[in-house]
């Protein structure tokens, strides 16, 4: 019995030291004139993520769809600490385009000595869109999925390969993707955006095995995360004109679960953006990091959680339907 229970906390003790354990990054590298890129950079943990960089001495280039928020934002900062991009990711001669810019303006950069070298230190894809619609997956249009997958999937992967070239090849550079811890768990009504974020975990692996002696490569997975994408998709959903048969089961699942556990602590995006730094400058980056508090990774990180989250889900249901 005794000897059971010793087993049970050694194999606890295990799990939480090399799945759960927040990773102890080195930080060894200096970000001082190092340039780095950054997508979604107008708001939420693109652009808190920017700010840090150029506090540290970074150099930045500061992408995003909205390009009048991109002034807006970093309008008192001066031009030897940041670029301004605007870049719909989804738009593949934009992508190229963008990658041009930057190639000329880190040899003007250099030449100013405004960057170290002539080589992009860092890629961050951060720009993502949410579910689109409150609805099951039953009922959503190939229009929605295709803007969750061209943005979350297909930008994350047209900007890697196009800046891939200008990065340096000796593995002191680094690729940092945002996933999600909906990218481990697929919550219910979620939909495409599950999907996308299952790809980019995917995407990444590959992308980290595929280049592991030339480019360090992680995926970062935030927990749910208080930024505008989030007040975004709310807006969205209370102009959605066509209501959803499934209006009831989302409506107890949001009061019991969501409200009540899931999203009854949210992270910050300086929380996240604190990680996506440390990966960048740390030479020991991980292959992923799951940022949320203990318990929740404990959830997001365990295979009984399918078992467990269908349980209660059908529990939920079942009871309004009585």
């Amino acid at each position: 019995m005794w000897l059971l229970l010793f087993i049970g906390l050694l194999l606890l003790a295990a799990y939480y030291l090399l799945v759960l354990r927040y990773p102890s990054f080195a930080l060894d590298i200096s970000p001082v004139r190092k340039a780095v890129f950054v997508t979604g950079a107008a708001s939420g943990i693109g652009k808190t993520l920017c700010h840090k960089l150029i506090k540290e001495g970074a150099f930045v280039f500061a992408c995003d769809l909205n390009e009048e928020g991109l002034k807006k934002e970093y309008e008192n900062v001066p031009e030897e600490s940041i670029k301004l991009i605007q870049l719909d990711v989804s738009k593949l001669e934009q992508i190229e385009k963008a990658a041009k810019t930057i190639k000329d303006t880190l040899t003007e950069a250099h030449h100013h000595g405004f960057v170290s070298t002539e080589k992009l230190f860092g890629v961050v894809n951060c720009a993502g869109v949410p579910a689109l619609s409150k609805s099951a997956l039953v009922e959503k249009t190939d229009q929605e999925m295709q803007t969750i997958f061209e943005v979350n999937v297909y930008g994350v992967a047209r900007c890697t390969k196009a800046l891939y070239p200008l990065m340096p090849h000796d593995c002191t550079g680094c690729i940092v993707n945002i996933a999600s811890v909906c990218g481990e768990v697929a919550l219910p009504y979620f939909s495409y955006y599950n999907a996308s974020k299952f790809a980019v975990i995917g995407y990444t692996d590959t992308l980290r095995r595929e280049l592991f002696d030339r480019i360090r490569v992680t995926c970062v997975e935030p927990g749910f995360t208080a930024t505008p994408m989030v007040a975004f998709a709310d807006e969205l959903t209370k102009k959605q004109v066509q209501k959803s048969d499934f209006i009831d089961e989302m409506e107890v699942l949001r009061v019991k679960i969501f409200d009540r556990w899931i999203g009854s602590y949210l992270q910050t995006p300086v929380s996240v953006a604190d990680a996506l730094f440390s990966c960048l400058f740390s030479s020991n980056s991980p292959r992923h990091v799951m940022v949320d508090n203990i318990l929740k990774r404990i959830m997001w990180t365990s295979s009984r959680w399918n078992w467990l989250l269908d349980n209660v889900l059908y529990f939920y249901v079942r009871s309004i339907k009585k």
